[in-house]
């Protein structure tokens, strides 16, 4: 498969321009399977997880057109990258130095000086208790959704993957108003309503809807959502 090298364009940068020398891409191929037709779609190019793409002289638009998403299947949980992460901006930059012995049979070989290995012994403590406490939210973040899932599953069954697809694209895309716009997604038109808000819901989320309203309604819970929106699909299907 050929190297997949993002261009300006790509990104959609107005004024940014890609580091190379600072960039590292992993990419992968893959035809996801559907089950309703039994077939494969059309093979997805992906820019892997993990891939750091540095970006010079980025403008404002340019930031909050990245925050938005990049790529197509954005409903389908695309797209979704990190900007500048919190771990790169520690106080002290993590380092290790290389040990050099100019002399194999000298008994006085090149050594860390005391205090610089304790600067660094430091650094790497601090950044494995950063790793470790994101590990540590992200576990109970995923125990709480495993334990939403676990009560109320079954609330959900006529929910299709697609339909969770589309409120994992307004949860990602739209971060400021993903709420009415999910609010306006699971309603259909009634056209007997004299407001919107006498639109009725669609079927598929009758039974479900109130109990996902209080999750949709509670303050700085746009991660809970996203990670159910992505496991809900997967449960659909060890069901089926």
């Amino acid at each position: 498969m050929p190297t997949l090298l993002p261009t300006q364009e790509n990104l959609k940068l107005q004024q940014g321009r890609i580091d190379w020398e600072k960039s590292q891409i992993k990419t992968r191929k893959f035809s996801p399977f559907n089950f309703k037709r039994q077939c494969r779609e059309n093979a997805r190019l992906l820019i892997d997880k993990g891939s750091v793409i540095a970006i010079n002289n980025a403008s404002s638009d340019d930031i909050t057109t990245l925050k938005n998403g990049l790529g197509g299947y954005l409903s389908e949980g695309y797209g979704e990258v990190l900007i500048n992460p919190s771990f790169l901006f520690k106080q002290e930059r993590f380092s290790l130095s290389k040990v050099t012995q100019d002399n194999q049979n000298d008994s006085q070989s090149s050594h860390i000086d005391a205090t610089q290995q304790t600067k660094q012994e430091q650094n790497l403590l601090s950044f494995i208790q950063a790793k470790a406490e994101t590990q540590s939210s992200v576990l109970t973040l995923g125990e709480k959704v495993s334990e939403f899932i676990s009560k109320h599953k079954e609330l959900f069954q006529d929910v299709s993957n697609s339909q969770w697809g589309e409120i994992r694209m307004y949860l990602q895309c739209h971060k400021d108003e993903y709420k009415q716009k999910i609010h306006d997604y699971v309603r259909r038109n009634n056209k007997n309503a004299k407001t919107h808000k006498d639109d009725v819901l669609k079927k598929q989320w009758e039974d479900g809807w109130e109990i996902f309203k209080k999750e949709l309604e509670k303050e700085n819970n746009i991660e809970f959502l996203k990670l159910l929106a992505m496991r809900m699909p997967k449960e659909r299907r060890e069901n089926d």
